[in-house]
């Protein structure tokens, strides 16, 4: 029983050597770095993204974001 985790331990430290190897030759950067527009363009994103979650949160904080139900018409 002690020899079978003896071979595990020392099969899961193999497994752990070969694969840090193989990250030193490769490396964690799969891909490269974004180009100045595609941060631009992911920065107007967000920026419009956290704008319309303003809005809507000012919107529900007045009350203003579902119909009134004191008549049949919407008022916008």
């Amino acid at each position: 029983m002690k020899s079978l985790n003896l071979i595990r331990f020392f099969n899961l430290c193999a497994v752990f050597a070969v694969g840090g190897f193989l990250l030193t030759l490769v490396g964690c950067a799969g891909s490269p770095g974004m180009t100045a527009k595609e941060v631009h363009r992911e920065h107007v994103n967000y920026v419009g993204s956290n704008w319309l979650m303003l809005q809507k949160d000012i919107d529900e904080f007045l009350m203003i974001d579902r119909p009134s139900r004191l008549g049949n018409t919407i008022v916008r």
